[in-house]
């Protein structure tokens, strides 16, 4: 009886992905919405002129940039919510191992106002 080997979600070398345009995401989450769900999200919620494909293996999700300028533009906003959730996105390449990449830390803007005058100091800030 041999190992038994669980098939990959993606398989890569029937499908010639640009890495040098991916960035990779995972979501912290119990129930992770399925690749045609972030799929439709980016293709009516996003701004883009050129076309994002997503892709999954095992729990990171890839989003292939058909233009360089998406990914950089990605990476710099570094976070996004998702249906409600907030997502992360790292750069990755062909060689980088996933499970290797940070997804806990993220940059967020947070806007506050109508605070009362005694708030509105250095110290609060």
């Amino acid at each position: 009886m041999g190992v038994y080997i669980t098939q990959p979600s993606f398989n890569y070398l029937q499908h010639l992905v640009n890495w040098h345009n991916c960035v990779a995401r995972v979501f912290q989450d119990e129930q992770p919405p399925t690749v045609s769900l972030v799929q439709a999200l980016v293709n009516t919620q996003w701004t883009t002129r050129r076309e994002i494909k997503i892709f999954k293996t095992g729990i990171y999700y890839i989003f292939e940039c058909m233009h360089a300028m998406y990914k950089e533009a990605i990476l710099h906003h570094h976070t996004a919510a998702f249906d409600g959730k907030l997502i992360t996105f790292r750069r990755c390449d062909w060689l980088t191992v996933l499970s290797h990449l940070n997804f806990t830390t993220m940059r967020l803007c947070i806007h506050v106002s109508r605070l009362p005058l005694g708030f509105l100091d250095a110290q609060w800030a």
